[in-house]
């Protein structure tokens, strides 16, 4: 929008533009303006026009949410208009490199910029005109470092339903499909954040918007960005608005000012510089031709010397014969023109008079580094030369399969005595052809063309091509034309040539020549020699499912033999020594497990000889089984369109390369509810060991499709070992006790027992993760030992093929050698039991009878304070009256003097009775009057509680006190104490 005159932009002034260079589109002169004198940050360069569809995309608007146009300080319009408005910053949903800061955000402003860091929004329209100019234009300009302008110009996306009253077409029934988007698309590295204009107008009065604009930009995630210029209409007023860029004030790009950029166009800027035409290439099947027909020349645009690179950026200039002969081309004169994102084009050539000129190139733009290269039917000399009467030949199909029959058909004709028409030299009649074969690319070989079923021309069946050939009586129909089988065992371009020379009557001095050229390429690939590379380079196994034989490691190279092979079977000798030696892609396909990860194939084939080549570097980065092909890597032979490949069949089975740690916890105390944080565990008690494991390649990658789902884990806990170690399905659990003096350290592993009663094992895999659990204890010894404190858990994983981890870092055998991987779990063990004194008191008192949980410490028993939640259950559950009454986990028994059984029961403020600190109380209700005596209480606990209680050995003695009711301790005979 333009300012008021108070407010009007002071108009900058216009520089003289410098030289510029000059692209050429479609057989148009595009001006691009060069970049200043200064070393500029980006180069441009014509790309393919791509139009990304933006229906979908976000829509910026003045109260679209999270991100509008805010119009902040400076803007030319107040919202809801929307003419000369700025965003928000918006999240470009990846790290963006602009000259040399990263962006992860952008602002869009309406005039055609994307702004980074920069708020400038400011007027649209500088002056009226016409001819109408804008503000900031051209670059440099203060205001606009960190900008792209895709076309400057006061582009105007006012709705219609916002700003009812005034000018705008936006959103009207001129123009429903009108607005400014955005969108993050792609994956990463190769995200694209996508600005797009729709349909917008131009603002140009008061009273006044017009035009239509479908502009694109796009910021690629390596760090160049495009300008896409779809189908754009400008309204007549002469405009000065401006694409290019700008990172300061000496680093920029001004690609033009005026005119837009021509419609459905692309302009790509990258720090790296564009290709440059290093020489066209003109080829055809032949250096010879007829009067009568036209010759199909190709001419490829080249951006290296071998012109293994094409030069896509649009080439144009004129295409002539040099010397007196008279040509018709199709065209005419002047007309080469490559487009962009083309490299060649076809063109056809008829030397109407019999005659030799050179073919030659002049006024080519952009200007090559190297003059024109021929190859005409082999030679490199770019004379062609057309005859009156000869033999025409060519071939069915166009080019040939290696030792798969084709068809050459050989016309004899000559111009027509009163046009430039084509009439048979021969008619139905028979006449005795030499033919001769010769290599064209490569330039030599071992085997014949053969014609006619399987005459060689050359010596023998296994001669190469010789200048003798054979001579063939060839039957011309009515036409002049016959056919005749042709086929050829090898690979390359080769050139048939045919001749007749006359001997008598009216063709004394008839000499008919005629030659073409044809490809031969291999009917596909073979693979063999498909082993590890490393010792013991085991032979691929070709597995068919997961219980087929292992061959190699994830991530551990193999090598393959491709043989490029004819339709028989046999090596084409020739493949590969082309005069740019063709080359073979190696891929990769997942056969198992069924929906699995592909992985990551890498590697490459060496140099062909002899039609085979090696590749010793083949990598595949998951588990499972593979296929592998080859593939022509341009899929297409030597310009035939030919594209052979090959399959190898199955390979693998691939196994992980190692197993590392990811995580490990222990439960201690299970047999206990909350007993998980005591830090400690009795010897012969019950823990919970859980572990992580991944399975992992040669390069330290997860190997996703180690899952037992898909069938292809070899380790799984409920069938695995999880004490041995060293073979096949083993976890290899084991224990030591590390205390600081490494002297007094103890292994443990042979004390180390599973516990399936307090739990089943387990353990699966997950696309590669593996989590395992298992109930285990440290057995107790003959006698009390310990206490150890400083208890380290290992393991050691194998699978069923002998897989298991990188390194170990735990020596749990104290052999001085580490054997397992430390868990990173410390543990304290204690040899427990627990102890319940005798109590004495009156018969009419509830009598506390003391329970202790002890730990032996070294040289005797102590009280465990650690131990605040073993637990006696007191809950009445059995009487076998009158000799015992079961309380729980509590028996009373051995009634003595006037008490019985069931005189006294325990009591507590809490059931189950837990210790606290190692300690509680068993308070057993007063008997009462008359009752006095005493009852034996006896604690049925775990096996690890137990001890020898009564002296003779055996630690499996249940903890038995006495409760004394009325009967003072002094009185009593033979009164049994426990220590």
């Amino acid at each position: 929008m333009n300012p008021s005159p108070s407010h009007r932009l002071h108009a900058p002034h216009v520089p003289a533009l410098p030289e510029s260079r000059f692209w050429v589109l479609a057989g148009l002169l595009l001006a691009l303006m060069a970049p200043p004198l200064s070393a500029a940050t980006y180069y441009r360069s014509i790309t393919t026009f791509s139009w990304i569809a933006a229906g979908s995309h976000t829509r910026v608007t003045e109260t679209s949410s999270p991100y509008r146009f805010t119009n902040g300080s400076g803007c030319g319009t107040t919202l809801p208009v929307l003419d000369d408005s700025i965003s928000n910053a918006i999240p470009i949903g990846f790290t963006f490199r602009f000259g040399t800061v990263n962006y992860t955000q952008a602002y869009i402003q309406t005039n055609g910029r994307i702004q980074f860091g920069n708020t400038t929004c400011g007027f649209g329209t500088q002056n009226i005109g016409p001819p109408q100019t804008y503000p900031y234009t051209p670059f440099p300009d203060g205001s606009m470092n960190a900008v792209m302008k895709i076309y400057g110009a006061d582009l105007d996306p006012t709705p219609y339903t916002a700003y009812p009253s005034g000018t705008t077409q936006c959103g009207g029934n001129s123009n429903p499909n009108c607005y400014i988007s955005f969108a993050t698309l792609g994956t990463a590295p190769n995200r694209q954040f996508v600005v797009t204009w729709n349909n917008v107008p131009e603002w140009i009065s008061a009273s006044s918007s017009t035009g239509n604009f479908n502009l694109q930009a796009i910021l690629n995630e390596n760090g160049s960005f495009v300008y896409q210029f779809g189908v754009n209409v400008q309204p007549s007023t002469s405009e000065r608005a401006e694409t290019g860029w700008q990172l300061s004030g000496s680093d920029y790009d001004s690609v033009s000012v005026g005119q837009i950029q021509p419609n459905n166009s692309a302009l790509l800027f990258s720090t790296t510089a564009p290709p440059t035409l290093h020489h066209l290439e003109l080829s055809a099947p032949t250096a010879t031709g007829l009067t009568c027909l036209p010759t199909t020349l190709t001419i490829r645009a080249c951006a290296n010397a071998a012109c293994t690179t094409p030069y896509t950026l649009g080439v144009s200039g004129i295409i002539n014969t040099a010397g007196s002969a008279t040509v018709n081309w199709e065209g005419g004169i002047g007309s080469l023109s490559i487009p962009a994102g083309s490299s060649s084009i076809t063109k056809n050539i008829q030397v109407i008079t019999p005659n030799s000129p050179e073919i030659i190139s002049t006024s080519v733009t952009p200007t090559p580094v190297s003059g024109m290269l021929c190859n005409l039917g082999g030679s490199t000399s770019c004379q062609f030369t057309a005859a009156a009467a000869g033999f025409a030949l060519s071939f069915s199909p166009s080019a040939l399969t290696a030792e798969t029959t084709g068809g050459l058909r050989v016309s004899a004709v000559r111009q027509s005595d009163n046009s430039l028409a084509c009439v048979p030299a021969f008619a139905s009649v028979s006449k005795p052809v030499t033919f001769t074969c010769s290599y064209l690319n490569p330039t030599s070989g071992t085997l014949p063309i053969r014609l006619n079923g399987s005459v060689p021309l050359a010596a023998g069946l296994t001669s190469a091509c010789s200048g003798t050939g054979a001579s063939i009586n060839v039957a011309f129909d009515a036409n002049g034309s016959a056919s005749l089988p042709i086929i050829y065992a090898d690979a390359g371009q080769m050139r048939v040539n045919a001749s007749f020379t006359g001997t008598s009557g009216t063709e004394a001095n008839l000499s008919l020549t005629g030659s073409a050229s044809v490809v031969s390429a291999p009917a596909g690939f073979g693979f063999s020699a498909i082993r590890q590379t490393a010792a013991p380079n085991r032979a691929n196994p070709a597995a068919a499912d997961a219980s087929g034989g292992a061959f190699v490691r994830a991530g551990e190279t193999f090598s393959a033999t491709v043989t490029a092979l004819n339709a028989l079977g046999n090596a084409t000798a020739n493949f590969g020594r082309e005069t740019t030696p063709a080359s073979v892609t190696l891929s990769s396909t997942l056969i198992a497990p069924t929906g699995g990860a592909t992985g990551t194939f890498s590697g490459a084939l060496g140099s062909f000889n002899a039609g085979a080549a090696t590749a010793a570097n083949l990598n595949w980065t998951e588990i499972g089984i593979i296929g592998l092909t080859a593939r022509l890597s341009n899929d297409n032979y030597l310009g035939s369109g030919l594209a052979p490949s090959g399959s190898s069949g199955n390979v693998g089975r691939f196994i992980p390369d190692h197993f590392t740690l990811a995580s490990a916890s222990l439960v201690p105390r299970i047999d206990n509810a909350g007993c998980a944080t005591s830090g400690f565990n009795y010897l012969g008690e019950p823990a919970r060991l859980n572990f992580r494991l991944q399975a992992l390649n040669a390069g330290n990658g997860i190997t996703t499709n180690y899952d037992t789902a898909r069938g292809y884990s070899k380790l799984n806990g409920a069938g695995a070992d999880w004490l041995a170690r060293g073979s096949a399905s083993r976890l290899g659990l084991g224990a030591v006790d590390k205390p600081v003096s490494p002297a007094s350290s103890t292994t443990l592993n042979t004390r180390l027992a599973m516990v399936p009663s307090a739990g089943a094992a387990s353990g699966s895999w997950n696309a590669g993760i593996g989590d395992f659990t298992g109930y285990f204890a440290v057995q107790r010894a003959a006698a009390p030992d310990g206490p150890y404190s400083s208890v380290k858990l290992g393991i050691y994983p194998t699978d069923a093929d002998g897989i298991t981890a990188a390194a170990v870092n735990l020596d749990t055998d104290l052999n001085g050698s580490n054997d397992r991987i430390d868990l990173g779990i410390t543990t304290l063990l204690r040899f427990g039991r627990i102890h319940i004194l005798n109590a004495y008191g009156s018969e009419l008192l509830p009598l506390a009878v003391p329970v202790y949980a002890e730990h032996y410490a070294g040289s005797g028993f102590a009280v465990n304070a650690a131990d605040s939640c073993t637990g006696l259950a007191l809950t009445p559950s059995a009487s076998s009256a009158p000799t015992s009454y079961r309380w729980g986990d509590l028996t009373l028994g051995n009634p003595q003097r006037n008490l019985a059984v069931d005189s006294t029961q325990p009591g507590t403020a809490a059931n189950p009775l837990t210790l606290a600190g190692g300690s509680a109380l068993v308070l057993m209700s007063a008997p009462g009057t008359g009752k006095d005596g005493s009852l034996d209480l006896t604690l049925t606990v775990p096996a690890w509680l137990q001890y020898d209680w009564n002296g003779d050995g055996g630690y499996a003695d249940a903890p038995t006190g006495r409760a004394v009711f009325g009967i003072y301790k002094g009185n009593i005979i033979d009164q049994r104490e426990n220590y």
